[in-house]
């Protein structure tokens, strides 16, 4: 009604507010309403520090990077109904200790991990990141969702859009590949190392997780190899120390420290 008055007087600032105000509230009708399914391609990375309390309250799992966040508050709205999540996020939730409680918490209890496609880099425009696509499912209240997580692996593959179109046909009649699709209980994530959830390990090497005792502190202490520490303070670039110095004997020895991604 406020955009039609505002037309039939020729209010230019005031057409401008009227069709901004009807898009909002258009968006606040969306949120007010329950989903079957959710299908996003969430932000990722830390939130900003003027965002970081109240998210960390409001969920304390997930508060760590904003994607994870993303996926909890799909599965809040799809809680009543069975209903489904997917999202193309990036790959690092899946192995860093910093998101064990979330994996633990969100992704792996009561099953809600579904099926999830390992799609490796070159996937988002302009994001150097590596990324998997995933379906989570919410399930109803007494009813429990298979235990079986469905694994496909393209990230290795070029013409990945076709060779997971293969997969999936494939996978309808039991005709896979073993390298490529994995079949993995969920509940055997919980004994691997930070609960990563690493798919293609044998099934042999995930039972002895669950079976036998742990190297620390059975038999020996774990320790972190040899480190200097603190690079910044004891590492320097071959330019800024006299070549004659470098080498075996001498005072600067050269090793291999990180940059680019290289194969060799």
């Amino acid at each position: 009604r406020m955009y039609r008055k505002a037309t039939e007087t020729q209010d230019f600032q005031r057409q401008i507010f009227a069709s901004e105000g009807e898009k909002g509230f258009q968006f606040l009708d969306l949120l007010l309403k329950n989903y079957d399914v959710v299908v996003m391609n969430p932000p990722y990375g830390n939130t900003m520090d003027s965002a970081q309390k109240n998210l960390k309250k409001a969920y304390p799992i997930s508060y760590q990077n904003i994607l994870c966040t993303f996926l909890e508050r799909g599965l809040d709205l799809i809680c009543n109904l069975s209903g489904f999540v997917g999202a193309i996020v990036d790959k690092s939730f899946m192995f860093r200790n910093r998101y064990e409680n979330f994996r633990s918490e969100i992704i792996i209890r009561e099953n809600r991990l579904q099926i999830l496609t390992d799609l490796g880099g070159d996937i988002l425009d302009d994001a150097n990141v590596e990324t998997v696509a995933l379906v989570l499912r919410s399930p109803l209240k007494g009813i429990r969702n298979s235990d079986i997580g469905i694994f496909f692996r393209v990230d290795n593959r070029d013409n990945k859009p076709q060779v997971l179109s293969e997969l999936i046909q494939r996978s309808y009649t039991g005709d896979i590949e073993e390298c490529n699709v994995f079949g993995v209980r969920l509940y055997e994530f919980h004994a691997f190392p930070n609960k990563s959830i690493s798919y293609w390990v044998p099934s042999c090497i995930r039972r002895m997780f669950n079976t036998l005792p742990s190297l620390d502190p059975t038999i020996a202490d774990a320790r972190i190899g040899i480190s200097p520490g603190d690079a910044a303070r004891f590492y320097r670039y071959f330019w800024e120390v006299k070549f004659e110095e470098i080498g075996v004997g001498c005072k600067w020895a050269l090793l291999s420290n990180g940059g680019i991604f290289s194969p060799f």
